[in-house]
Protein backbone atom coordinates (compact mmCIF):
# COMPACT_ATOMS: atom_id res chain seq x y z
CA UNK A 1 0.00 0.00 0.00
CA UNK A 2 1.57 3.42 -0.80
CA UNK A 3 2.07 5.67 1.97
CA UNK A 4 0.90 9.20 2.40
CA UNK A 5 2.53 12.43 4.16
CA UNK A 6 1.40 15.68 4.76
CA UNK A 7 3.93 18.61 4.89
CA UNK A 8 3.14 20.25 8.14
CA UNK A 9 3.96 23.89 8.71
CA UNK A 10 7.40 23.66 10.03
CA UNK A 11 8.91 22.15 7.50
CA UNK A 12 7.63 24.36 4.77
CA UNK A 13 10.33 25.58 2.32
CA UNK A 14 12.56 22.48 3.08
CA UNK A 15 13.60 20.02 0.13
CA UNK A 16 11.73 16.49 -0.85
CA UNK A 17 14.60 14.20 -0.30
CA UNK A 18 15.61 15.65 2.95
CA UNK A 19 12.06 15.74 4.29
CA UNK A 20 12.06 12.09 3.89
CA UNK A 21 14.91 10.92 5.33
CA UNK A 22 13.69 12.68 8.68
CA UNK A 23 10.27 10.48 7.74
CA UNK A 24 11.88 7.31 6.38
CA UNK A 25 15.16 6.59 8.72
CA UNK A 26 15.71 2.95 7.39
CA UNK A 27 16.45 4.60 4.00
CA UNK A 28 19.43 6.97 2.74
CA UNK A 29 19.17 10.29 1.22
CA UNK A 30 20.65 8.13 -1.81
CA UNK A 31 18.05 5.01 -1.55
CA UNK A 32 15.58 8.52 -1.44
CA UNK A 33 16.68 10.49 -4.54
CA UNK A 34 16.64 6.79 -6.44
CA UNK A 35 12.94 6.21 -5.23
CA UNK A 36 12.16 10.13 -6.67
CA UNK A 37 13.86 9.65 -9.73
CA UNK A 38 12.12 6.14 -10.29
CA UNK A 39 8.75 7.78 -9.83
CA UNK A 40 8.26 5.89 -6.89
CA UNK A 41 7.25 9.54 -5.47
CA UNK A 42 4.46 12.20 -6.27
CA UNK A 43 3.55 15.81 -4.79
CA UNK A 44 -0.04 16.39 -5.04
CA UNK A 45 -0.22 13.41 -7.52
CA UNK A 46 2.27 14.72 -9.89
CA UNK A 47 6.53 12.91 -9.69
CA UNK A 48 8.70 15.98 -9.45
CA UNK A 49 12.55 16.09 -8.49
CA UNK A 50 14.68 15.75 -5.42
CA UNK A 51 15.34 19.27 -4.57
CA UNK A 52 11.51 20.63 -4.76
CA UNK A 53 10.82 23.02 -1.81
CA UNK A 54 8.04 21.66 0.52
CA UNK A 55 4.93 23.73 0.71
CA UNK A 56 2.48 23.79 4.04
CA UNK A 57 -0.56 21.22 3.76
CA UNK A 58 1.54 19.16 0.92
CA UNK A 59 0.76 15.39 0.34
CA UNK A 60 3.63 13.28 -0.06
CA UNK A 61 2.82 9.64 -1.73
CA UNK A 62 5.61 6.95 -1.47
CA UNK A 63 4.70 4.05 -3.59
CA UNK A 64 7.67 1.52 -3.08
CA UNK A 65 6.69 -2.21 -2.80
CA UNK A 66 10.44 -2.75 -0.58
CA UNK A 67 8.80 -0.42 2.34
CA UNK A 68 5.54 -2.43 2.22
CA UNK A 69 7.85 -5.99 2.28
CA UNK A 70 9.58 -4.63 5.53
CA UNK A 71 7.96 -5.52 8.64
CA UNK A 72 6.90 -2.62 10.79
CA UNK A 73 9.42 -1.70 13.23
CA UNK A 74 7.76 -1.73 16.55
CA UNK A 75 8.16 1.54 18.49
CA UNK A 76 10.64 1.81 21.42
CA UNK A 77 11.20 3.91 24.31
CA UNK A 78 14.63 4.35 24.62
CA UNK A 79 15.95 6.23 28.04
CA UNK A 80 16.06 10.22 27.60
CA UNK A 81 19.44 11.60 27.81
CA UNK A 82 20.09 14.11 31.46
CA UNK A 83 20.70 17.53 31.00
CA UNK A 84 24.37 18.70 32.68
CA UNK A 85 23.83 22.15 32.49
CA UNK A 86 22.34 24.66 29.67
CA UNK A 87 22.16 28.35 29.00
CA UNK A 88 21.02 30.81 25.96
CA UNK A 89 24.20 28.98 23.73
CA UNK A 90 24.54 25.48 24.86
CA UNK A 91 22.61 22.31 25.95
CA UNK A 92 25.09 20.12 27.85
CA UNK A 93 24.03 16.14 28.22
CA UNK A 94 24.72 12.92 29.44
CA UNK A 95 23.59 10.54 26.46
CA UNK A 96 22.73 7.20 27.53
CA UNK A 97 23.89 4.20 25.47
CA UNK A 98 20.79 2.77 22.82
CA UNK A 99 20.25 5.97 22.03
CA UNK A 100 21.06 7.36 18.50
CA UNK A 101 21.97 10.81 17.86
CA UNK A 102 20.34 11.52 14.10
CA UNK A 103 18.02 9.49 11.76
CA UNK A 104 20.29 7.85 9.15
CA UNK A 105 20.13 4.63 6.97
CA UNK A 106 19.27 1.97 9.39
CA UNK A 107 17.76 3.73 11.82
CA UNK A 108 14.92 3.18 13.25
CA UNK A 109 12.88 4.43 16.30
CA UNK A 110 13.47 7.55 18.34
CA UNK A 111 16.50 9.29 18.17
CA UNK A 112 18.28 12.22 20.34
CA UNK A 113 16.62 14.58 17.76
CA UNK A 114 13.58 14.05 18.34
CA UNK A 115 14.38 14.65 22.09
CA UNK A 116 16.16 17.88 21.58
CA UNK A 117 13.81 19.15 19.05
CA UNK A 118 11.33 19.35 21.74
CA UNK A 119 13.36 20.45 24.22
CA UNK A 120 14.54 23.37 22.34
CA UNK A 121 12.63 24.19 19.52
CA UNK A 122 14.85 26.95 18.42
CA UNK A 123 17.44 24.66 17.73
CA UNK A 124 15.99 23.46 14.14
CA UNK A 125 17.91 26.58 12.44
CA UNK A 126 20.99 25.85 13.42
CA UNK A 127 24.01 23.76 12.00
CA UNK A 128 24.91 22.71 8.79
CA UNK A 129 21.93 20.51 8.07
CA UNK A 130 19.56 21.70 10.44
CA UNK A 131 17.15 19.68 9.10
CA UNK A 132 18.73 16.64 9.63
CA UNK A 133 21.31 17.37 12.60
CA UNK A 134 20.01 20.21 14.20
CA UNK A 135 22.97 21.69 17.03
CA UNK A 136 25.06 18.95 16.35
CA UNK A 137 28.97 19.90 16.43
CA UNK A 138 29.67 16.31 17.03
CA UNK A 139 28.40 12.59 18.28
CA UNK A 140 28.56 9.36 20.19
CA UNK A 141 28.11 6.21 18.95
CA UNK A 142 24.19 4.56 19.52
CA UNK A 143 25.66 2.54 22.04
CA UNK A 144 28.17 4.38 23.52
CA UNK A 145 27.18 6.84 26.71
CA UNK A 146 28.79 9.78 28.20
CA UNK A 147 28.96 13.63 28.13
CA UNK A 148 28.08 15.71 24.97
CA UNK A 149 27.49 19.68 23.87
CA UNK A 150 24.52 20.78 21.36
CA UNK A 151 24.56 24.02 20.22
CA UNK A 152 21.43 26.29 20.53
CA UNK A 153 22.72 29.12 18.21
CA UNK A 154 24.46 30.17 15.39
CA UNK A 155 27.18 31.90 16.76
CA UNK A 156 27.56 28.71 19.26
CA UNK A 157 27.47 26.40 16.91
CA UNK A 158 30.35 27.80 14.73
CA UNK A 159 32.58 29.08 18.08
CA UNK A 160 32.20 24.52 19.16
CA UNK A 161 32.59 23.85 15.38
CA UNK A 162 36.15 25.98 15.37
CA UNK A 163 37.22 24.37 18.19
CA UNK A 164 36.24 20.69 17.31
CA UNK A 165 38.21 21.71 13.84
CA UNK A 166 41.12 22.93 15.85
CA UNK A 167 41.39 19.75 18.22
CA UNK A 168 41.11 22.16 21.31
CA UNK A 169 38.22 20.44 23.19
CA UNK A 170 39.19 18.17 25.64
CA UNK A 171 37.33 14.81 25.51
CA UNK A 172 38.52 12.03 27.54
CA UNK A 173 36.65 8.56 27.81
CA UNK A 174 36.69 5.27 29.92
CA UNK A 175 37.03 1.84 28.32
CA UNK A 176 37.75 -1.84 29.76
CA UNK A 177 39.44 -4.02 27.25
CA UNK A 178 40.36 -7.32 27.34
CA UNK A 179 43.63 -8.08 28.68
CA UNK A 180 46.47 -5.70 30.08
CA UNK A 181 48.54 -3.20 27.48
CA UNK A 182 52.12 -4.17 28.34
CA UNK A 183 52.42 -0.34 28.81
CA UNK A 184 51.16 1.68 31.50
CA UNK A 185 50.40 4.72 29.34
CA UNK A 186 50.94 5.01 25.42
CA UNK A 187 50.33 6.94 21.91
CA UNK A 188 48.19 4.88 19.45
CA UNK A 189 48.46 6.63 15.91
CA UNK A 190 46.89 4.00 13.54
CA UNK A 191 45.53 5.79 10.65
CA UNK A 192 41.95 4.86 9.72
CA UNK A 193 39.90 4.19 7.00
CA UNK A 194 36.96 2.74 5.61
CA UNK A 195 37.22 -0.86 5.82
CA UNK A 196 37.82 -2.69 2.16
CA UNK A 197 36.65 -6.04 3.48
CA UNK A 198 33.73 -5.01 5.98
CA UNK A 199 31.17 -2.44 4.97
CA UNK A 200 30.56 -0.08 7.09
CA UNK A 201 32.73 -0.56 9.17
CA UNK A 202 36.66 1.15 9.88
CA UNK A 203 40.06 -0.16 9.71
CA UNK A 204 43.35 0.99 11.56
CA UNK A 205 46.20 1.31 9.02
CA UNK A 206 49.86 1.73 9.30
CA UNK A 207 50.79 5.32 9.65
CA UNK A 208 52.50 5.25 6.09
CA UNK A 209 49.37 3.75 4.60
CA UNK A 210 46.19 5.36 2.90
CA UNK A 211 43.48 6.94 5.87
CA UNK A 212 43.12 9.47 8.10
CA UNK A 213 44.96 10.86 10.65
CA UNK A 214 44.29 9.41 14.42
CA UNK A 215 45.86 10.31 17.15
CA UNK A 216 44.73 8.20 21.36
CA UNK A 217 46.46 8.60 24.24
CA UNK A 218 45.79 5.66 26.95
CA UNK A 219 46.65 5.06 30.79
CA UNK A 220 45.66 2.20 32.59
CA UNK A 221 43.53 3.27 35.70
CA UNK A 222 43.66 -0.28 36.87
CA UNK A 223 43.59 -3.78 36.36
CA UNK A 224 40.18 -5.67 36.67
CA UNK A 225 40.98 -9.24 37.28
CA UNK A 226 42.05 -10.20 33.42
CA UNK A 227 41.12 -6.83 31.66
CA UNK A 228 41.96 -2.81 32.15
CA UNK A 229 40.04 -0.11 32.84
CA UNK A 230 41.52 2.30 30.47
CA UNK A 231 41.35 6.49 30.65
CA UNK A 232 41.85 7.55 27.10
CA UNK A 233 42.41 11.21 25.39
CA UNK A 234 42.09 11.72 21.27
CA UNK A 235 43.44 14.84 19.70
CA UNK A 236 41.36 13.84 16.38
CA UNK A 237 37.52 12.77 16.56
CA UNK A 238 37.41 9.90 13.42
CA UNK A 239 34.73 7.45 13.37
CA UNK A 240 34.84 4.85 15.99
CA UNK A 241 38.41 5.55 16.47
CA UNK A 242 38.69 4.25 20.26
CA UNK A 243 37.11 0.90 19.22
CA UNK A 244 39.26 0.72 16.04
CA UNK A 245 42.55 1.91 18.01
CA UNK A 246 41.98 -0.76 20.64
CA UNK A 247 41.60 -3.68 18.61
CA UNK A 248 44.33 -2.41 16.66
CA UNK A 249 46.64 -2.45 19.98
CA UNK A 250 45.30 -6.11 20.60
CA UNK A 251 43.17 -5.11 23.56
CA UNK A 252 39.57 -4.56 22.09
CA UNK A 253 36.54 -3.06 24.07
CA UNK A 254 34.61 -5.64 26.35
CA UNK A 255 31.15 -6.26 24.90
CA UNK A 256 32.17 -4.76 21.76
CA UNK A 257 31.01 -7.06 19.40
CA UNK A 258 31.86 -5.54 16.25
CA UNK A 259 35.82 -4.27 16.66
CA UNK A 260 37.14 -7.65 18.15
CA UNK A 261 39.88 -9.65 17.91
CA UNK A 262 39.45 -13.59 17.33
CA UNK A 263 40.72 -15.01 20.59
CA UNK A 264 37.80 -12.77 22.20
CA UNK A 265 35.06 -13.23 20.05
CA UNK A 266 33.49 -15.97 21.15
CA UNK A 267 34.23 -15.23 24.62
CA UNK A 268 30.43 -15.01 26.69
CA UNK A 269 30.50 -11.44 28.31
CA UNK A 270 27.57 -10.68 30.53
CA UNK A 271 27.21 -7.21 28.92
CA UNK A 272 24.79 -5.79 25.95
CA UNK A 273 27.32 -2.91 25.06
CA UNK A 274 30.49 -1.68 24.63
CA UNK A 275 32.00 -0.97 27.68
CA UNK A 276 32.89 2.60 26.29
CA UNK A 277 32.04 6.13 28.69
CA UNK A 278 32.71 9.66 27.53
CA UNK A 279 33.60 10.85 30.94
CA UNK A 280 34.19 14.36 30.02
CA UNK A 281 34.27 17.24 28.11
CA UNK A 282 36.01 20.57 28.36
CA UNK A 283 35.48 23.68 25.95
CA UNK A 284 35.10 27.46 25.86
CA UNK A 285 31.93 28.67 25.72
CA UNK A 286 30.83 31.40 23.19
CA UNK A 287 31.36 33.95 25.99
CA UNK A 288 34.50 33.06 26.66
CA UNK A 289 33.89 30.82 29.83
CA UNK A 290 35.96 27.91 29.70
CA UNK A 291 33.79 24.78 30.86
CA UNK A 292 34.35 21.53 31.71
CA UNK A 293 31.33 18.91 32.24
CA UNK A 294 31.38 15.09 33.83
CA UNK A 295 29.25 12.17 33.37
CA UNK A 296 29.41 9.34 35.83
CA UNK A 297 29.41 5.88 34.53
CA UNK A 298 26.06 4.29 34.02
CA UNK A 299 24.59 2.08 36.81
CA UNK A 300 25.55 -1.05 34.66
CA UNK A 301 29.04 -0.18 34.27
CA UNK A 302 29.71 0.32 37.60
CA UNK A 303 27.65 -3.15 38.28
CA UNK A 304 30.10 -5.00 35.77
CA UNK A 305 33.33 -3.70 37.17
CA UNK A 306 32.19 -4.84 40.25
CA UNK A 307 30.92 -8.23 39.78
Amino acid sequence: MPRELTVEPDAAGERLDKYLVRHLGHLSRNQIQKLIEAGRVAVNGKTVPSHLALRTGDTITIIDSTLAERPTAQPRTLPAPTVLFENDSILVINKPAGLTVHPGAGVHGPTLIDWLVKRAPSVTTVGDDPQVRPGIVHRLDRDVSGVMVIAKTPESFENLKQQFKNRTVGKEYLALVHGVPKKRSDTINFRIDRSKRQHGRMAARPAHAEGREAVTHYVVERRVKNNALLRLTIATGRTHQIRVHLKALGHPIVGDTVYTTKPFRHKPVDLTRPFLHAAQLKFTDVDGTVRAFTAPLPENLRRFLSS
